[in-house]
């Protein structure tokens, strides 16, 4: 392994499946700017590629997917530490639960020098099965990455983790040099809106812990008094049509529109002019609070995990109680009707965005990383034979 001094360090990054979503989109950040001086990186899916890992294949990152049945892990386990074996790897950096066990497992027989994890949600509903295996994995993990302070607490607090061993990275969005902010006509027209409408967005898996129902419960009352506001639910999920629904009986459905699944997230929130993000609990550090501030766009959410790292209140948006539809009616209201202090809360939020959150922060923070640990092990290894 003393090729990691001397040549490129060989970085893997495992995941299950790269679907479109938070955890998906910073890895894909991530692969696509190491510095390719430094680092072979490839990414191992050990189920399918999804669409983000087509995009990666599209950019030139190899994407190798493994075929492992989740039903037969032996035999998965067996194939990826033959595997870590033959490819030489230097640094395995795991992503999600089944990542995090398969890759850290394999890892360990496989003789893989360093591994990572990369932990993105909170891990309060794990049963005692779940925390006990997360427990005994940190013993094999040089260093785990929360993408929120909130997140570290859980693992520290809640499954029992050394705090030593974990560190806080937040999570970004792609970084574009854009400094005005405008909207995109053709994505206007796709959804038969106009530059007169105030739209007003979510972006979310369409799940109850997401806090919809509150949002079009809210919706209900505003449309009443601004019937130019109109509210863009991006994602998809099991409620969607108990959720179309609500609307028509709220008889709101010609301002509420449903995107669907959609890879052109940032395109959405350009032409957005309030985030609103109403979960109710659990939630990580939410991707779309990230790439709103990056777009000049104030933010209401709810006071919950990472919302309350991402979200200054009163300075880069405003932070509600969840389930809380008169505090969250209030809020909206109060942005609708003052324009000038929503777009000093936005202006705001790309300052905090450009300090803490750029992509250029967290590309710099995991190559010092995966520096320091190389540095480590070779040390170790060099007073093994003095």
């Amino acid at each position: 392994r003393g090729k990691m001094l001397k040549g490129k360090i060989k970085v893997v990054h495992l995941v299950d499946v790269l679907k479109v979503g938070g955890l998906e989109k910073t890895l894909a950040i991530i692969v696509r700017n190491l510095d390719p001086k430094r680092y072979q990186v490839n990414v191992w899916c050990l189920i399918e590629k999804g669409e983000i890992g087509n995009e990666l294949v599209d950019k030139g990152i190899e994407v190798e997917v493994l075929h492992c049945s989740p039903q037969a892990k032996l035999k998965g386990i067996r194939k990826l530490i033959r595997k870590l074996k033959r490819d030489n790897v230097d640094i395995i950096h795991c992503w999600g639960v089944s990542g995090g066990v398969w890759g850290r497992v394999s890892s360990v027989f496989a003789g893989t020098p360093i591994r990572i994890l990369h932990v993105e949600n909170i891990y309060y509903d794990f049963n005692m099965k779940q925390r006990t295996i997360e427990y005994i994995l940190s013993f094999f993990t040089d260093r785990i990455i929360a993408c929120a302070e909130v997140v570290k607490k859980c693992l520290v607090e809640f499954i029992g983790i050394n705090e030593r061993r974990v560190e806080v990275i937040y999570n970004s969005a792609e970084d574009v040099d854009d400094t005005q902010k405008k909207k995109d006509d053709s994505l206007l027209s796709e959804f038969r809106l106009t530059k007169e409408d105030t739209i007003v967005s979510t972006v979310a898996r369409l799940v109850p812990v997401k806090g919809h129902k509150y949002l079009l419960e809210v919706a209900s009352k505003i449309v009443k008094k601004y019937p130019r506001v109109k509210f863009l639910i991006i994602g998809e999920g099991p409620l969607k049509e108990e959720l179309i629904e609500m609307t028509e009986r709220l008889n709101i459905e010609n301002n509420v529109i449903f995107t669907g699944l959609r890879k052109d997230v940032a395109r959405l929130l350009g032409i957005t002019d309030i985030l609103v993000q109403p979960s109710i609990e659990k939630e990580g550090l939410p991707l779309a609070i990230i790439e709103a501030q990056r777009q000049f766009i104030p933010i209401i959410a709810t006071d919950i995990g990472g919302n309350r790292e991402a979200v200054i209140n009163k300075v880069t948006g405003l932070l509600v109680p969840p389930k809380d539809t008169t505090a969250l009616l209030d809020s909206l209201i109060f942005l609708l009707e003052n324009p000038q202090i929503a777009r000093q809360l936005g202006e705001k939020g790309r300052e905090i965005y450009n300090k803490r959150f750029s992509s250029t922060i967290m590309i710099n923070k995991i190559e010092a990383l995966y520096q320091s640990l190389v540095r480590e092990k070779c040390a170790k290894k060099l007073e093994y034979f003095l």
